[in-house]
């Protein structure tokens, strides 16, 4: 097998097998090429009019597939192979995209999560505060602690 990976830009990544098979019955007499084209696709309904501001926004990761079976000589199973080979690359295609979505839904569960963590762990003093910026979560929790320590002194004076 050769494989070639080819970033075309930020946004597009192009991957190239070459096959040649071995144990399968004409395997000399042909070879498999695929082309996996991986593309981000700016989403137009990211809450932000599809602008997503400051260069953020979500994407959606486009995969399109190409394979052609590449006869080196003349054989009589020709159609045969052809077929054999396309039926097999569609089931391995399929389950590979299967695999690849239950892993990124794996991957944002676990996001959520952390997420969920970070906050409880933020408002264990039961703050009703939502705060996104971390250096910004410092900020209130060190603003608590001096105006506790405020109170105190104020308690220790009288």
């Amino acid at each position: 097998k050769i494989q070639r990976t080819t970033q075309l830009s930020k946004h597009l990544l192009v991957i190239e097998n070459q096959t040649q098979l071995s144990e399968v019955p004409f395997s000399d007499r042909f070879k498999v090429l695929e082309r996996w084209v991986v593309e981000a696709v700016k989403n137009r309904n990211d809450g932000n009019g599809g602008r997503g501001g400051a260069g953020g926004g979500l994407y959606t990761c486009k995969l399109t597939v190409h394979a052609e079976v590449i006869m080196i000589s003349h054989c009589r199973f020709e159609p045969q192979i052809r077929k054999k080979a396309a039926e097999t690359f569609t089931d391995l295609t399929t389950g590979w995209c299967k695999l690849a979505t239950k892993a990124l839904e794996a991957t944002k569960e676990q996001k959520r999560k952390r997420l969920r963590n970070e906050e409880q762990h933020l408002f264990d003093d039961g703050t009703d505060i939502v705060v996104e910026d971390t250096s910004a979560r410092r900020q209130i929790r060190s603003k608590k602690s001096r105006g506790a320590t405020a109170e105190s002194e104020l308690f220790a004076k009288h």
